[in-house]
């Protein structure tokens, strides 16, 4: 999570660190690559299987509570979930992101502008704001 938190810094500091952004973006990278193939090869508790939840065990956990258990909880599965999800989008936007002066992701030559433009915007307001737990939505736009 350093790789995240320098990221996240280096987005806020200006363009002169926009190396150190791509470079920590990229470590993010690797990290979920390794994650995600580790979430179906690796240990027991590591897999996806063991705490692969839906609606109904998280009602159940919130009704009637569950006792401790080794791993993640229903809720605590919805976090990890989410959590992945949103940095995998981060990764995937900022790579075909285009600020239009500083940096351009590998893959745009791949994407249309709009898409592109979108994608640079939804990087930089939304998934940024949500990175730093919410409140950057407001000041981010």
């Amino acid at each position: 999570m350093l790789m995240v938190a320098g990221a996240l810094v280096t987005a806020s500091v200006g363009a002169d660190w926009m190396d150190w952004h791509m470079r920590c973006g990229h470590g993010v990278a690797v990290w979920l690559l390794f994650r995600w193939v580790w979430g179906f090869v690796g240990g027991h508790w590591s897999r996806f299987t063991t705490f692969v939840v839906g609606p109904v065990q998280w009602m159940r956990y919130l009704r009637e509570g569950l006792p401790p258990t080794v791993g993640h909880n229903p809720l605590g599965a919805l976090s990890v979930w989410g959590l992945w999800g949103l940095l995998t989008l981060m990764v995937l936007t900022g790579w075909v992101a285009d600020d239009g002066v500083a940096y351009a992701g590998p893959w745009v030559s791949g994407v249309t502008a709009s898409f592109s433009e979108s994608a640079t915007h939804w990087h930089g307001h939304w998934g940024q704001g949500l990175l730093w737990g919410g409140s950057g939505c407001i000041w981010a736009q």
